[in-house]
């Protein structure tokens, strides 16, 4: 598998003016590949670049398939691909760029028109991206990336519109499993988000910080895909966590931290009806001690983060501790938790995590 990680720091390229009068074309190219992955990935200095580059010599080595490339960026590898009129990446399974300030719409859409076994793409902090990235150029077929991508992210790209992301982003990927969209303030309304957890098999779904989502979005219907649900800084209540710990009945990851209007009501209906519930973030919301009695029978849960829930006391890691009882559930004992975090609960401040 083929990974491409970049990390968004500010880019150069140092990439020697005299390469074609040193080395044959495809040896130059091959060699300013390495040079500038070694650069960008922090090796130090051009003895260390060299022996890397004589130890990865492969005549196929721009366009491995099985490789692991971390790098520091993308616009030293992009002015090599200019220089040799080549593509500068091997065909990754999996990119993921976010921050980084000098990917825009052209970059992304050659990747995506390319690297048709691209199953993950990572986007966010990406603010030049826009609608256009996604979409296929004039009278150009559509882009093979997004016909077997997976896991897409654009968090914090503003300028993806709601058209953008409905017209070209889920028309165009069809297998898509994950999305993120984190930040996303406008172009995530309530109809959008329906449509998002109802008719697209989506299985994971980040909508962090989207501040137009309310209960509207999660109006019950009779199933739902999703597996992993992140709605921190959202305007639900407890009546759109009853509605979909109704609906998917295979939930494993629930994020409600920061939604000020949760409380008890939507701890017990997740309890209830999410029997996979593996991980649950209720962190500055309204619970009380009686939410940790139904998270007690959360026979599955294996993380839970309670920090900054005032209204409850240090009282609730006694019940966490004593689990439930036989007649409570169908079996009594603890949730296997293994990460838990109830960093000043409750009005004494107390600090265990």
């Amino acid at each position: 598998m083929s990974t491409i990680s970049i990390v968004g720091r500010t880019l150069r390229s140092e990439i020697g003016p005299d390469l074609d009068q040193v080395w044959a074309e495809e040896g130059a190219f091959r060699k300013a590949l390495w040079l500038a992955a070694g650069r960008l990935g922090g090796l130090a200095g051009k003895a260390r670049d060299e022996e890397r580059f004589k130890r990865q010599r492969a005549p196929t080595c721009p366009h491995a398939t099985d490789t692991e490339v971390v790098l520091g960026g993308l616009f030293a590898l992009a002015e090599v691909s200019a220089k040799y009129n080549r593509p500068f990446l091997p065909e990754p399974s999996s990119l993921d760029v976010r921050g980084c300030q000098q990917v825009d719409n052209r970059i992304v859409r050659d990747v995506l028109q390319h690297c048709e076994h691209l199953r993950t793409l990572r986007l966010d902090g990406c603010t030049r991206i826009s609608d256009s990235a996604f979409a296929p150029a004039l009278w150009k077929p559509p882009l093979a990336g997004l016909l077997g991508l997976h896991e897409l992210s654009i968090g914090k790209c503003g300028q993806v519109t709601t058209e953008g992301l409905m017209g070209c982003v889920m028309k165009g990927a069809p297998f898509l499993k994950s999305l993120g969209l984190s930040f996303c303030r406008l172009s995530i309304t309530d109809e959008v988000a329906s449509e998002l957890l109802f008719n697209f098999g989506i299985e994971s779904l980040d909508l962090s910080f989207c501040t137009q989502v309310t209960d509207a979005a999660f109006e019950a219907r009779s199933t739902c895909t999703v597996r992993e649900l992140h709605v921190p800084n959202t305007q639900i209540t407890d009546e759109a966590v009853e509605s979909i710990a109704r609906c998917a009945r295979d939930l494993e990851v629930f994020d409600g931290g920061w939604v000020m209007k949760l409380t008890d009501r939507s701890v017990v209906a997740l309890a209830t009806g999410c029997p996979k519930l593996r991980s649950l973030c209720l962190c500055n919301t309204q619970i009380t001690d009686d939410a940790f009695e139904a998270i007690a029978r959360c026979r599955s849960l294996e993380r839970l983060d309670a920090s900054w829930c005032l209204r409850s006391t240090p009282h609730a890691l006694e019940i966490l501790a004593a689990g439930s009882h036989a007649g409570e559930s169908e079996q009594c004992g603890r949730p296997p938790l293994r990460d838990l975090k109830l960093d000043h609960l409750g009005a004494f401040g107390m600090d265990a995590g």
